[in-house]
């Protein structure tokens, strides 16, 4: 082969990979997956022209940086977990929202992760005043899955109970973020479902923490489970709870200061 052909040989390849830039940086796996709800005020609520307060709480493997609340699509504000629930996988917050005047309001806050990532927006629509047109919040559209057997996937690593509630004790093993476990059964309201942690022990979690597989029109509702005797729910402070460990320990709720289960 003569000079002047390898010369050009090796001009060809230097263009061919100088067209050939970097790839796009993969996203990290978390990026996006912090999961909010609005816990007050409610959909469809109807308020009085005062001072309302926005009650949220998401869920992120490595916690939550800031909560971001827009009113119709506009910013309103950006704000810290609430302290109490600081280093935990499930934070909430609070702020205290004075509309400016009668109409409907979508309300929409954004969970942000340690890296600043969004994660996936709640809504709510409600009424300050008089009733003025509803505003449709925007459904993002997800093709319905082809159902077999009914699974749960919980999104953070849960207690799995010995029934609906979580004054009943834990079992030792964790339902783990991101495996499926089929679904034996759920409580009258539907707030609590019963899984296979194994094929041969089952435990409840609770509904919001996870996605089934498919509808769950079908699944049996369980009879209810006596709460258990000397139960640490009759304990309503967290002295009083502490004092008793084991088998009590505090765990801090979003709707109040807390409640005493057992261990």
């Amino acid at each position: 082969m003569t000079r002047t052909k390898v010369f050009t040989i090796f001009i060809l390849l230097l263009l061919v990979l100088s067209a050939c830039g970097p790839g796009k940086a993969l996203q990290s796996e978390f990026a996006g997956g912090s999961q909010a709800w609005i816990d007050a005020p409610l959909q469809g609520s109807h308020l009085p022209l005062a001072e309302v307060e926005i009650v949220a709480h998401a869920a992120n493997p490595d916690g939550i940086a800031s909560f971001e609340i827009k009113l119709n699509g506009q910013m309103l504000t950006r704000t810290d977990p609430d302290p109490d629930s600081l280093d935990q996988t499930l934070m909430y917050m609070r702020y205290s929202w004075l509309p400016a005047a009668p109409g409907s309001y979508l309300i929409e806050v954004t969970a942000f992760d340690r890296d600043n990532q969004p994660g996936t927006p709640a809504q709510v629509v409600v009424e300050v005043g008089e009733p003025t047109p509803t505003i449709t919040p925007t459904e993002t559209q997800t093709p319905t899955p082809t159902c077999g057997p009914l699974t749960f996937i919980t999104n953070i690593n849960a207690y799995c109970r010995q029934g609906p509630n979580e004054i009943f004790p834990a079992l030792e093993d964790l339902a783990m973020k991101g495996q499926p476990y089929l679904m034996d059964g759920r409580n009258s309201d539907g707030t609590w479902y019963r899984i296979m942690l194994t094929p041969a022990e089952g435990c409840w979690v609770p509904a919001g923490i996870g996605t089934p597989s498919c509808d769950i029109g079908n699944l049996r509702v369980l009879a209810d489970i006596p709460t258990p005797v000397g139960s640490c729910s009759s304990f309503t402070d967290q002295a009083t709870c502490n004092a008793h460990d084991p088998p009590c320990q505090w765990n801090v709720t979003i709707a109040g200061p807390g409640i005493c289960v057992n261990k």
